[in-house]
């Protein structure tokens, strides 16, 4: 596939746009008084895992029983990567 030669003015003014085009697939040179000086790429489709109890976030929601009591059943916050579990 050839890559489409776009003028750093342009680049600077349609950024959004080129990085769209760029995750969709194309490869974008950006070039400064016709010299090519970067290419704008998108990057591979990274992998989705995500643990029970845990969003994209970060927040991991812990049940102040020890239980995932449906109703009723009040829950703590834990945000981040660091936070403790719970204790029972």
């Amino acid at each position: 596939m050839m890559a489409k030669s776009v003028n750093l003015y342009r680049a600077k003014t349609h950024l959004s746009d080129l990085v769209e085009r760029a995750a969709s697939g194309e490869e974008i040179v950006i070039a400064k008084a016709g010299k090519p000086m970067a290419r704008l790429v998108g990057l591979p489709k990274a992998k989705r895992s995500s643990a029970f109890g845990r969003n994209l976030m970060g927040v991991t929601l812990h049940s102040s029983r020890g239980d995932a009591g449906p109703e009723g059943c009040p829950a703590r916050v834990a945000a981040g990567p660091t936070a403790r579990k719970a204790s029972k």
